[in-house]
């Protein structure tokens, strides 16, 4: 039986998905049944009976279970995932119901917080106890604090309602902390496909800018970024002789957008960049690398960085557009997408706006 939806951030980043990601078990603890997922060394809860994403439990503590891996690439190094014949320890329940009764459990807030450099999320961990945790996704080591969260806004507070206070306490005891944290020895990693391949991403890329209006385009390259807990994975330039266009991604929602001083000069349609999506979705390129004194969205003083990657093309080479729409078509039934994107053929406009740091 397929598990229900457990979208976690920020290891999942918002973007179009075709398989979203789900629980990994369930637990039943008392009267209460709840859908478990692991990542970088905690376990994740939520009420399987409260449609409520917003309200989310973590137990720290080390996991017993069975059949644990990860493989090699960045996202499942910092989210490990069950193999199909892995399974939690036989003791698993009996395990969660002592941590959740002895207060081994915290909830989880992740707290969108503005810097003077920077403006990113941060993961706190509130226990009913009065002291808490930030745990970067990055690394496993925490960084306490204290605070005087009720036990009725632990319970019932949704999350936005948390930030002001969770605010101060993150600018007074945390950040201070973050500004000296060591960084991870493992910390870069070069680009890799978890699902598939280069050429795979290369192939869709290739009928995709067959189906645009760019005959005249000659040499022509598209440029995406990899995935990581701070990036959402995906195409964000595209360059031709006739032209060429640079977008951003939005943090929370995904979303592209252009700053008013970036390119626009290369019009495609909405069927391209959705195409280029799903392509990102199913071949999953991940990796990193961090650099220094930036104070952008790793720790306070460095920053890890998406991999960039560049496809490049030749126009008058690129297949005939029956062709590639034949081939696009079959690729995305093999993929199980919709067939109609073929057809969505008005050009992307992208929303203009200004890169302002946002305040809490």
């Amino acid at each position: 039986m397929q598990l229900p939806e457990f979208i976690l951030r920020p290891f999942d980043a918002p973007r179009p998905r075709l398989q979203l990601p789900r629980a990994d078990f369930v637990i039943e603890s008392g009267a209460k049944t709840f859908l478990a997922r692991q990542a970088n060394g905690l376990l994740f809860l939520r009420d399987a009976n409260r449609n409520d994403a917003d309200f989310t439990l973590a137990i720290g503590a080390p996991i017993p279970m069975a059949g644990l891996t990860s493989s090699s690439n960045r996202e499942s190094v910092f989210a490990p995932r069950l193999e199909e014949d892995a399974s939690p320890a036989p003791d698993i329940q009996q395990w969660a119901t002592e941590q959740i009764q002895s207060g081994n459990v915290a909830r989880y807030v992740l707290l969108p917080f503005a810097g003077e450099h920077y403006f990113r999320e941060f993961p706190l961990f509130f226990r009913p106890d009065g002291t808490g945790f930030c745990r970067e996704s990055w690394n496993t080591d925490d960084f306490p604090f204290e605070h005087d969260l009720s036990l009725h806004d632990w319970l019932e507070a949704r999350a936005p309602s948390l930030y002001a206070s969770a605010g101060e306490i993150f600018r007074r005891e945390v950040a201070p902390q973050l500004s000296n944290a060591r960084l991870p020895a493992d910390r870069n990693h070069g680009l890799t496909f978890g699902q598939g391949t280069r050429a795979d991403l290369r192939a869709v890329l290739r009928a995709a800018f067959a189906l645009e209006k760019i005959a005249n385009a000659g040499l022509i390259r598209a440029t995406g970024q990899s995935e990581t807990t701070f990036n959402r994975a995906g195409f964000w330039a595209a360059r031709g002789e006739g032209g060429e266009v640079e977008v951003w991604f939005d943090h929370t929602t995904g979303q592209r957008f252009r700053l008013p001083w970036k390119p626009d000069s290369l019009r495609l349609s909405r069927r391209f960049w959705m195409l280029g999506d799903l392509a990102i979705d199913v071949t999953t390129p991940t990796g990193l690398y961090w650099d220094y004194h930036d104070r952008g969205r790793g720790r306070l003083s460095e920053s890890p960085h998406a991999r960039d990657f560049s496809l490049q093309f030749i126009a008058d080479k690129l297949p005939p557009r029956a062709e590639a729409r034949e081939w696009l078509a079959q690729w995305l039934n093999e993929i199980g997408a919709d067939s109609a994107i073929l057809d969505w053929d008005e050009i992307e406009v992208f929303e203009e706006r200004e890169m302002e740091a946002q305040t809490i």
